[in-house]
């Protein structure tokens, strides 16, 4: 169900994406609304869970995690709901997948890692490989040579309601 966003919603959430550092002072004077106004209409959208979460956004390169991979994993069918489940477990627990994607398709996930170095890298390989509840079928990596855009900004048009 699309919740119901109207002009100012809109508005701040556009800015909020972009820099969730900005103070109600700023957001109201941005979109024309008082500082009260933009602090209620913030806690119905976090209440509703519009917005997620807020967190910042580091560079891995700055904090040691030089090598970034985007892995594929086919699970095998034969157990396909037990499998689901424990590998979604298994994500959740791991803090190296920044991000995982169920997916359709020829493979069944996407994750989005992030490693100190190739031997990190092959470390987390052994784990998954030996990880006899996951049911494994293929496990594809592929290295991200450069990151051109790390976002996880949604769009949102004036015309959505």
């Amino acid at each position: 169900m699309t919740a119901h966003l109207d002009e100012f919603d809109i508005k701040i959430l556009n800015i909020l994406q972009n820099d969730n550092r900005v103070t109600t002072d700023q957001l109201g004077q941005r979109v024309g609304l008082s500082p009260s106004s933009v602090q209620r209409r913030l806690r119905r959208l976090r209440k509703d869970k519009i917005i997620e979460s807020e967190m910042a956004v580091l560079s891995p390169e700055a904090v040691g995690r030089n090598l970034t991979a985007v892995i594929e994993v086919a699970l095998e069918h034969t157990h396909a709901q037990t499998a689901i489940g424990n590998f979604k477990r298994f994500v959740l627990s791991r803090p190296e997948i920044m991000q995982c994607y169920y997916v359709t398709g020829g493979i069944d996930f996407v994750l989005i890692t992030t490693f100190e170095d190739m031997q990190d890298y092959q470390l987390f390989l052994r784990r998954i490989a030996s990880h006899e509840k996951l049911h494994l079928k293929s496990v594809q990596t592929n290295i991200v040579v450069e990151r051109v855009k790390a976002s996880l900004a949604v769009p949102i048009r004036s015309d959505v309601s």
